[in-house]
């Protein structure tokens, strides 16, 4: 699977969102576009079609094969006004949007050299994130303050699309130094924004722009403090991200469970009442880029659903030197695979109060599973899912558990249920195995700590350090 595959994919979707909205605000006749109308929605049917069989778990979300198709369903079903055309049109593009796009991102990381990487992670890099989100929200506000909304639309749509991936992409590249920062914004298009405002806002100017202002206070708030700090100094690029990482922990710990905003229809009606978390985990680490280019990147891929994994021949009878670090149970090369894994679980399993019965299933203990956000889009769960999992710490009162394990096992004896290929149960079975060899690596470095040290030393690791 090559990125510009996936780019493609994407830009034709565009097209025809451009297309599907142009006919009911009078802007195209069905009579001039229909043919061409047909002709896309077969290439992105296509399209589709080939990253199904390279493993990419979309479908087709629009039914409507012409343009009298749309035309008779949008005048026979409530969908009256612009706000909730335009909204429509993207929502119902929403999932498969999201999906590419982390296929994509995750396609970037592969081929990025991680020296290149951590040039996006620098000071400056963070404070041309700030200006991004603000610019964002500026064009936000005119639209739902300046009236006449389809016209500032029309004009501002492709510059805020443009500027919503690059800050996904900017997010994506600060995800994947485990910095707990997702993207709040929920609003892919600004039609999704009108529409929500519309129906959703009280109508009054105050009420739209705190409401904007409120979707990045979150990610705004750790970053202020992080510039504050960093503005004068000279500091490494790896302590600065820690102490980022700080900063949105912090903010994270303190978060009260609220109802996740889904801007698309899939998710509409996912009303949970299930409210199993005080906090809002959101690590995640699957989008990394210092600016999305507007047409095909020309950055080397492979395909991420294809991985291909060597087995190692591993020996039951183990050493401690067979064992690299038993604390870090998932390796950042398998992160992009287990995301796509865990996501076709998600899309299957997309009500939280499923998700969540399904981890308690696992025996994953209760103070992991509050720290995760159940009822969120299924690309957004698998990537917090996963970073959960990566930043979990091992506890020396139980050095026989990682929900890592407990969970992959469940989901290995469910493969076909979840519908998981060949090439995903690999990659379980190899993660497992890989936990049950780090397990056995921290009892004996536990074992060694508590026999062997001298009196005034403890054991850190594989050297003694005198207290």
């Amino acid at each position: 699977m090559e990125s510009i595959e996936l780019e493609e994919l994407l830009k034709n979707i565009q097209e025809l969102q451009s297309i599907m909205i142009g006919v009911p605000t009078r802007k195209y006749s069905i009579q001039d576009k229909d043919e061409e109308y047909k002709e896309l929605y077969q290439e992105i049917e296509s399209q589709i079609e080939e990253l199904q069989y390279e493993g990419l778990p979309i479908e087709n979300p629009n039914s409507f094969h012409s343009l009298w198709d749309w035309y008779e369903h949008y005048t026979s079903n409530k969908l009256r006004k612009s706000a909730r055309k335009g909204g429509y049109i993207h929502d119902i593009y929403q999932d498969i949007c999201n999906q590419v796009e982390i296929t994509l991102y995750q396609c970037y990381l592969e081929k990025i050299p991680s020296e290149d990487l951590e040039l996006n992670l620098e000071f400056s890099r963070i404070e041309e994130l700030k200006s991004k989100i603000e610019k964002l929200q500026n064009i936000m506000i005119d639209v739902a303050t300046l009236g006449d909304a389809p016209y500032y639309i029309d004009d501002k749509e492709q510059e805020y699309s443009q500027i919503y991936r690059e800050l996904s992409w900017h997010i994506v590249i600060i995800q994947s130094r485990g910095v707990a920062v997702l993207n709040p914004n929920k609003f892919r298009s600004l039609w999704q924004w009108y529409d929500f405002y519309s129906e959703q806002l009280e109508n009054t100017k105050n009420a739209r722009i705190d409401y904007i202002k409120n979707i990045y206070l979150e990610i705004l708030k750790p970053f202020d403090r992080v510039l504050k700090k960093y503005r004068n100094k000279s500091n490494s690029t790896e302590e600065f991200i820690q102490y980022l990482k700080s900063r949105f922990q912090q903010v994270n710990s303190i978060l009260p469970t609220t109802t996740v905003l889904t801007a698309d229809a899939s998710n509409s009606s996912l009303s949970s009442s299930l409210q199993v978390s005080n906090k809002s985990n959101s690590e995640s680490l699957a989008q990394k880029f210092d600016q999305v280019p507007s047409t095909n990147p020309i950055i080397p891929t492979q395909s991420v659903n294809n991985l291909s994994y060597e087995q190692e021949d591993y020996n039951s009878n183990w050493t401690y030197e067979d064992v690299m670090n038993p604390e870090v149970f998932l390796e950042q090369k398998d992160i992009p695979s287990l995301i796509i894994a865990l996501n076709k679980f998600a899309l299957k399993v997309s009500v939280a109060n499923d998700r969540y019965n399904a981890l308690e299933t696992a025996n994953i203990d209760d103070a992991f599973l509050s720290n995760i956000r159940f009822d969120t889009g299924s690309n957004i769960f698998a990537q917090s899912l996963v970073a959960a999992f990566k930043n979990y710490q091992v506890s020396n009162q139980n050095l026989s558990y990682h929900p890592l394990i407990n969970f992959l096992k469940s989901l290995t004896d469910l493969a076909l249920i979840y519908g998981f290929r060949d090439q995903d149960i690999e990659l379980f079975n190899r993660l497992v195995e890989k936990g049950q060899e780090n397990f056995e690596a921290l009892k004996a470095r536990n074992s060694i700590a508590r026999i062997e040290s001298p009196t005034g030393w403890k054991c850190n690791r594989n050297r003694y350090i005198n207290t």
